[in-house]
């Protein structure tokens, strides 16, 4: 299957978020055509412990946080979004282990920052380039307080749900959500729209 950018999706493979943006797992950036053909400049890795390749011309930012509900992740949207909107020479790779948390929440949050779209909105665009994302619920927490910080409101409505704990409404589909023993859920949500009113 190929996502709107004609890159193969899969669990194994880069996504194209913009025409510039690129989101994917650790083995994202070890595919040196693919860095090449998609003229990649910058890479953002978002893992503790995976090696960063080098290639001529292209630089290289460790965004160094786990993909645990307690990890800080919200302290490097900004200082992430402004590199990603700063690179202009080329094409931006940001990834983590599996590409279903960590490097979706940092896209997002870039896309929330200088594309100028809610929350809601951002997690529609990442997920119709990369269907399986699943952030855990500290990222979502995370990007619910940069929401806030941004636009004064939040577009997207946590579920309370019993021993499964908070839970992001988004979209019109079913989640199966995964808790941390291994159990699972499956949630029908809905997604809030906050319509612009121009200000």
């Amino acid at each position: 299957m190929h996502n709107k950018g004609g890159v193969r999706v899969g669990l194994m493979s880069v996504s194209q978020v913009t025409p510039t943006l690129f989101l994917s797992g650790a083995d994202g950036p070890l595919n040196a055509a693919l860095v090449s053909q998609k003229r990649i400049t910058l890479i953002v890795n978002a893992t503790l412990s995976h090696a960063s390749p080098t290639y001529p011309g292209v630089e290289c930012v460790r965004v160094p946080v786990s993909d645990l509900p307690s990890a800080r992740l919200g302290d490097h949207f900004d200082r992430v979004a402004e590199r990603i909107h700063c690179n202009r020479a080329g094409g931006t790779l940001v990834h983590c282990a599996a590409g279903m948390s960590r490097s979706p929440a940092l896209v997002m949050a870039y896309l929330m920052r200088y594309r100028g779209v809610t929350l809601c909105q951002a997690h529609r665009w990442v997920q119709e380039s990369r269907p399986y994302v699943r952030l855990n619920a500290g990222f979502w927490d995370q990007l619910l307080q940069y929401e806030r910080r941004l636009y004064g409101r939040n577009t997207v409505r946590v579920l309370k749900s019993g021993r499964f704990g908070s839970v992001p409404a988004v979209d019109l589909y079913i989640l199966k959500h995964v808790n941390y023993t291994g159990r699972r859920l499956d949630l029908i949500l809905s997604c809030r729209l906050v319509h612009s009113t121009g200000q």
